[in-house]
């Protein structure tokens, strides 16, 4: 196999392998955010959040995460709170995929929810996870399906 193939076939692993943040809160241990300092969401993210029927304060801005790692929410211990999204992973993914990750990471912290990687099992596309809150950004086509049900996570 040669170098380039073997390039080809790590980039399509890693990319069947973003997750979100195993801990979402790793970002303070690496920064501290500045007093004082405003962040806003990214304008390109606006148009997402629209199409979302859930409620967001929290900044979204770009930022290049771990290898693997599609989004964070970080919270620092003076309350603030910011979503991070991988800029790499947002040019490579696919419209279902944007809006999954904008949710699942909007669910950490807006809502306060925590993984959740309980299945159900769809008679045309076998396995599906039960929640947006599951820690691999699955998108299509279980996430266009279950769209109305992972929204209702958010009531």
């Amino acid at each position: 196999m040669s170098s380039r193939s073997l390039n080809i076939h790590i980039v399509m692993v890693a990319l069947l392998l973003v997750a979100c943040g195993k801990e979402a809160y790793d970002d303070l241990i690496h920064e501290e955010h500045a007093p004082g300092e405003i962040r806003v969401t990214n304008y390109i993210f606006k148009s997402y959040l629209k199409r979302l029927p859930i409620k967001s304060i929290t900044p979204i801005i770009f930022k290049v995460r771990p290898i693997g790692i599609a989004g964070t929410c970080s919270i620092w211990s003076n309350g603030y709170r910011e979503i991070s999204i991988d800029p790499n992973y947002w040019v490579n993914a696919t419209d279902a995929a944007r809006l999954e990750i904008l949710a699942h990471e909007i669910g950490h912290c807006d809502y306060n929810l925590d993984h959740n990687n309980e299945v159900v099992i769809d008679k045309e596309l076998g396995e599906c996870p039960a929640s947006v809150m599951n820690d691999t950004n699955f998108s299509d086509p279980c996430f266009t399906k279950y769209f109305n049900s992972y929204m209702k996570e958010f009531v």
